[in-house]
């Protein structure tokens, strides 16, 4: 039998107002490959971030080896031989690949540049890289950036590492590579904590299956004893009931995409109605990003067509979209991002400024009433539009980015993941906000894992998987347990 190293008991997170696990409890095995499961808000993220002390718990008991420890800081997991492969990386562009690989421990060889070298090609072999370890990290790839931190988790000879949607960065076949990675890794007695959406991987990898369920553990259960439709029921529980307003859609054509390919799309063909909300939803690496990239021109496509309102278009740059009234709400890069020491008004009005001037000269009474038109509904309270954008929380920041695109009175809207670390509040005045701009004739296409979120707000559910359509569901006869069958 074997011996238990990890043990996490009762443990519970509120934050918020919101119960994000609780009475959560675990144990990990020597040896074994443990995989954690739940959809999107199931709690998975915070339990592993309690385990690695990014995170703090309310309540609830760790126990390394039956005794019981404190879990404070990374530094803390560290010292117990806990590393945590972070799902979105952590590394330092402009240094380089040996330098990345000992952030955070460069006094292990006491600056011994010649040592830490000869290390890297060691710790970079590892995990089937032919790299110099004096490049620079810059440009990599997504794929080798992943390798390249999970070999620096193996430099300490941790005693468990946990590993957020490896697969989401890599090729298909890279999937060998990295299982015969973990398989050397669990016969010397590590453990793994494998978090996936892929159904592939968890029948593929895991000894163990944990699922949790809106912070609730369902149970761990050997893998021979689950197959696809038991996990999926599971996790999915009781059915959503869906909100989204009935409303009669003027079927009139705005946005469709014919044979969209890339180096992740896959004949991608879909339409977006005038007036209508489409959700765009799939797990990490399915293609969400990438589509609405690709249509806003940020993201080059290899083959493919794009009609606005039944006419061929050509957008090979954020430009050419915006020109053509599209506007694309992201995470925060690039045109998307406030420039937080400029006051609200400023922000709001920049994007817009031909509709609130001329000839580059500002009129005070265009610009409130732009202002005040692009902030309607999104706020309970007023704010001081005087005040700097960055002092806000995240919540209204992300509201001010809706506001700024309002300000160009797009027709075609698109959004990726809209409300990420939004608050409750701020989550109902967006989505509030998106119904009455579909209502007044807005076509609004949306990129989500949240099922929740898509079931919510959407007419319309286009559901993607590696890169490729698995389904498109009416959002009225849709069930959570369906898309979770359709995108596993």
């Amino acid at each position: 039998m074997r011996k238990e190293i990890l043990r996490m008991e009762h443990i519970s997170k509120i934050k918020n107002h919101t119960v994000i696990l609780r009475d959560v409890s675990l144990n990990v095995l020597e040896g074994e490959i443990l995989v954690l499961i739940g959809a999107n808000g199931a709690g998975k993220t915070t339990l592993v971030e309690i385990l690695t002390g990014i995170t703090s718990k309310d309540q609830g008991n760790i126990f390394v080896d039956e005794e019981e420890r404190t879990i404070q800081s990374p530094q803390d997991a560290n010292d117990l031989g806990i590393r945590y492969v972070h799902r979105n990386g952590r590394y330092l562009k402009n240094l380089t690949v040996m330098e990345n690989l000992f952030l955070g421990r460069e006094d292990t060889f006491l600056l011994d540049k010649k040592r830490q070298y000869v290390r890297s090609r060691e710790l970079l072999r590892m995990v089937g890289l032919n790299l110099q370890p004096d490049r620079i990290y810059e440009n990599l790839g997504v794929a080798r950036e992943r390798l390249i931190e999970l070999a620096s988790a193996l430099d300490t000879d941790p005693r468990l590492i946990i590993i957020d949607e490896p697969m989401a960065a890599l090729k298909e076949h890279e999937e060998y590579l990295l299982k015969e990675i973990l398989g050397h890794l669990t016969s010397k007695g590590t453990s793994i904590i494998y978090i996936t959406h892929s159904m592939r991987e968890i029948l593929n990898f895991a000894d163990r299956i944990m699922i949790l369920r809106d912070g609730i553990s369902m149970g761990i259960y050997e893998k021979y004893a689950c197959d696809e439709k038991f996990l999926i029921g599971m996790m999915a529980g009781e059915e959503i009931q869906v909100s989204n307003l009935e409303k009669e859609k003027d079927r009139k054509e705005a946005l469709r995409v014919e044979g969209l390919n890339s180096d992740i799309l896959k004949n991608i063909s879909i339409s977006l109605y005038k007036g209508e909300i489409v959700g765009i939803l799939g797990m990490v690496g399915a293609g969400k990003t990438q589509l609405l990239d690709t249509i806003f021109g940020v993201y080059p496509k290899i083959s493919g067509d794009i009609y606005l309102e039944g006419k061929k278009v050509e957008i090979n740059c954020p430009g050419d979209a915006i020109s053509l009234k599209i506007g694309y709400i992201s995470d925060g890069r690039g045109v998307n991002e406030l420039v937080d020491f400029l006051s609200v008004r400023e922000n709001i009005t920049i994007p817009s400024i031909k509709r609130a001037g001329i000839f580059g000269i500002i009129r005070k009474r265009a610009e409130r009433a732009l202002v005040k038109y692009s902030m309607e509904n999104l706020f309970q309270d007023d704010i001081d539009v005087e005040r700097p954008a960055g002092e806000f929380s995240t919540g209204i920041k992300q509201k001010l980015r809706l506001c700024k695109w309002l300000g160009t009175a797009p027709n075609i809207l698109l959004m990726d993941e809209p409300v990420l670390g939004v608050d409750v509040n701020s989550r109902k005045e967006i989505y509030n906000r998106l119904k009455d701009l579909s209502r007044q004739g807005m076509s609004i296409m949306i990129a989500s894992e949240e099922i929740e979120e898509i079931l919510q707000i959407s007419d319309r559910i286009l559901l993607l998987h590696e890169g490729q359509v698995k389904g498109k569901l009416s959002a009225r006869e849709a069930s959570q347990s369906q898309i979770l069958s359709m995108i596993f």
